[in-house]
């Protein structure tokens, strides 16, 4: 049985980059779900510290390829051991697309895509 850890709100820092825009495209199939992913996103210019390493938590799913500014990275140009991606050295400013592969009928965490009773649902924590 997976246990869950919860992340409480005096856990949470400023995040290194902001999102400018986001695409985001679905072809769902049974058992198979690909997903684009493209992110614009922009170094954030409140954090006193500024870093050039992209961090980010990762969900339950395969990534099929990262594209840096239309750019093909390599397995070896970035890091992902299920729990978060990792990419060094990104530009202030720069675009990144993510294709996945994933399957929210057996997703049970009720996190991003996942389905419940036979309907597709997705959850977010998006701020307006």
């Amino acid at each position: 049985m997976t246990t869950h850890t919860s992340v409480l709100l005096k856990d949470y820092t400023p995040p290194d980059f902001l999102v400018d825009r986001v695409t985001l495209v679905f072809d769902i199939r049974p058992e198979e779900t690909r997903v684009t992913s493209t992110l614009t996103l922009f170094i954030n210019p409140d954090k006193s510290k500024k870093s050039s390493v992209l961090k980010m938590d990762m969900g339950d799913f395969r990534i099929l390829s990262v594209t840096l500014d239309g750019r093909d990275l390599s397995a070896k140009e970035y890091q992902a051991d299920g729990k978060k991606i990792i990419i060094p050295d990104v530009p202030d400013r720069f675009t990144l697309e993510t294709r996945t592969l994933l399957c929210p009928e057996k997703n049970t965490r009720l996190e991003g895509l996942y389905q419940s009773s036979g309907i597709y649902c997705t959850q977010c924590e998006a701020e307006g």
